[in-house]
């Protein structure tokens, strides 16, 4: 039986969760870089969807997840914008309770729903934020000492993208060496390894290594002059 204390932390728990949802299926742009840069999501689905084959003739240098989860998605709902966003919108709301969780670690329940709102209602993009509700959930699995939850969920995660993915990765070996438990860093790293293993075998298998290598060195360099011209700026 679960005490009333435990029945009202389950409860907040929930709660975040369904504040965050409401919240991004009324008032974010939630599902919005399906309709942004050109379509190049939505129409790179549609695409593979439609059994062509991805990363040739329009520009794409992330890993295949952002695509395969638009399409599992567009198909699911019936090629509905709404419902897709709406899916969109159930993955991102599971980042909040998340936040609430790891921060109570450190701090009271007050200040826990603090933190939260004010990441919930900050203005950052939710469809840059969505994804990231998977690579949370691997750091506070880590923290837990549930390596193989933490390894699926980092895997999956590294598959819309890579950068995020080792940056999660060395913050969850930070842990594990402060809590003196290094061989665990491999019950997780095996994980991410496999599955990009598998998409550069695709990618190779495909043709495409030389490809997504010429892309991805374009796209960095693009992001970095766009932040130089960004920074210097009056």
């Amino acid at each position: 039986m679960w005490s009333a204390a435990s029945r009202f932390k389950s409860n907040l728990v929930v709660l975040v969760f369904l504040i965050s949802l409401i919240k991004l299926i009324l008032f974010a742009q939630i599902g919005a870089k399906m309709l942004t840069d050109d379509g190049q999501n939505f129409i790179g689905a549609v695409r593979f969807s439609a059994g062509e084959q991805p990363y040739r003739d329009y520009q794409n240098f992330f890993p295949p997840m952002s695509d395969i989860f638009t399409i599992a998605a567009l198909k699911s709902t019936n090629f509905s914008i709404g419902l897709t966003r709406g899916m969109y919108a159930i993955v991102a709301a599971g980042l909040f309770p998340l936040v609430y969780i790891l921060t109570k670690r450190l701090s009271n329940i007050p200040t826990s729903l603090l933190i939260t709102a004010l990441v919930l209602f900050s203005d950052v993009r939710a469809d840059l934020l969505f994804f990231n509700t998977l690579f949370l959930a691997s750091f506070w699995w880590t923290y837990r000492g549930k390596f193989k939850h933490a390894g699926l969920a980092l895997a999956l995660g590294s598959l819309w993208r890579w950068e995020l993915a080792a940056t999660w990765f060395v913050a969850e070996a930070v842990v594990l060496l402060i809590k003196k438990t290094p061989k665990n860093i491999a019950k997780i790293a095996i994980f991410p390894f496999v599955a990009n293993v598998i998409v550069v075998g695709w990618l190779y298998k495909s043709d495409l290594i030389g490809w997504y290598l010429k892309h991805l060195q374009v796209g960095v360099l693009a992001k970095g002059i766009y932040s130089i011209n960004w920074l210097s700026q009056e």
